[in-house]
């Protein structure tokens, strides 16, 4: 006699685990008549309270203790993810969870503008390595004492750095909200420079005027990445005390949640459990350099890579390589470049 048929009241052959039941089909806090319910996080724990809302049906029961335990969990929910709702969560769960990961507000309030463009935007991005250039200078900073936080800490502080150098580091969340602030020297206020980034995750650049007791201005303001091709900006260095700001967001919100330190703080235990990782990388680099007129491929010299560039454009309206700004790739454009030769 087939042993399963024996013992099926029970489901103990054959029978899927309560893990592989979550999630199921129908709306968690409604009963419906099959096992499990369509939100994850929710359907876990009202089964690890009442398993038999994962073995038989979804009852009443099972419903009253959704509406107790899952109070806040909104992955998903009713709406597109990608358009504005006055309910918080959306329909499509990894979207919901990722976009909820970094940006509590979409589940706990609503889903608004903000969250519909970082739906559209960052759904679906997988994560990445980007590759440190040789010889940057590393920030030294572990990611769970927020050394160089700038105004976000009592206690001022920032990183020394110079035009020229590659600079690396490392972004995560925490309290307070990971902000790197660099005090940049050699810059002559009113001069242009060139700033270059790249990041594994959304990054936010700003140049901050101003002391911590305010006003605080921002005359720049860039976003970018995740991953692909460093991102370059031309940069009007500010009159008077100035900061050059990076950390993780888009141009909707910044980022306070979600990118999880990757460093063992020594003086504090253990966690019972791994934490979450993030959803990117946290590594990033940039560069701050003096621009320098007909440097067409910003390597700080005006040399023959220069030429060939100008050469390549003739005769065209290239905007970088037209160094007159008369809308034409000439003979006036190469006399700027010859004379600004270096030597």
């Amino acid at each position: 006699m087939n042993q399963c048929l024996v013992i099926a009241v029970t489901l103990a052959c054959a029978s899927p685990s309560l893990a592989q039941l979550c999630p199921g089909v129908g709306d968690c806090r409604k009963p419906h008549a099959e096992p499990g319910c369509v939100m994850p996080e929710c359907c876990d724990l009202v089964c690890a309270e009442n398993p038999l809302c994962c073995e038989f049906s979804w009852d009443q029961a099972c419903a009253d203790l959704a509406l107790d335990l899952c109070e806040g969990i909104n992955c998903p929910s009713i709406g597109a993810c990608d358009a504005t709702h006055a309910t918080p969560g959306c329909d499509q769960f990894p979207c919901c969870d990722f976009v909820c990961a970094i940006d509590g507000w979409c589940c706990q309030v609503t889903w608004d503008e903000a969250c519909a463009e970082e739906a559209n935007r960052l759904c679906g991005v997988g994560a990445c390595t980007i590759e440190i250039p040789m010889g940057a200078i590393e920030e030294f900073e572990p990611c769970y004492e927020h050394v160089n936080d700038g105004c976000n800490k009592a206690l001022f502080a920032s990183r020394a750095v110079q035009l020229g150098p590659v600079y690396a580091g490392k972004f995560a969340t925490g309290a307070p909200r990971d902000t790197d602030w660099m005090a940049v020297t050699g810059a002559q206020a009113g001069s242009t420079l060139r700033l270059q980034v790249a990041s594994e995750f959304p990054w936010e650049f700003q140049i901050v005027t101003g002391s911590c007791e305010g006003p605080l201005e921002v005359p720049f303001l860039a976003h970018g990445g995740p991953c692909g091709e460093a991102a370059s900006f031309e940069v009007v260095v500010p009159s008077g005390e100035w900061y050059a700001v990076l950390t993780g967001g888009v141009e909707t919100r910044t980022f306070r949640d979600a990118f999880t330190c990757d460093e063992v703080d020594p003086r504090a235990p253990p966690p019972k459990e791994p934490p979450e990782p993030s959803p990117y990388g946290l590594r990033y680099w940039f560069q701050l350099s003096q621009v320098v007129v007909a440097d067409l491929n910003g390597d700080g010299r005006v040399d023959a890579a220069d030429l060939s560039m100008l050469l390549n454009a003739w005769g065209s309206n290239d905007a970088l390589a037209d160094l007159n700004g008369n809308g034409w790739v000439d003979a006036a454009d190469l006399s700027i470049l010859l004379n600004a030769w270096t030597l």
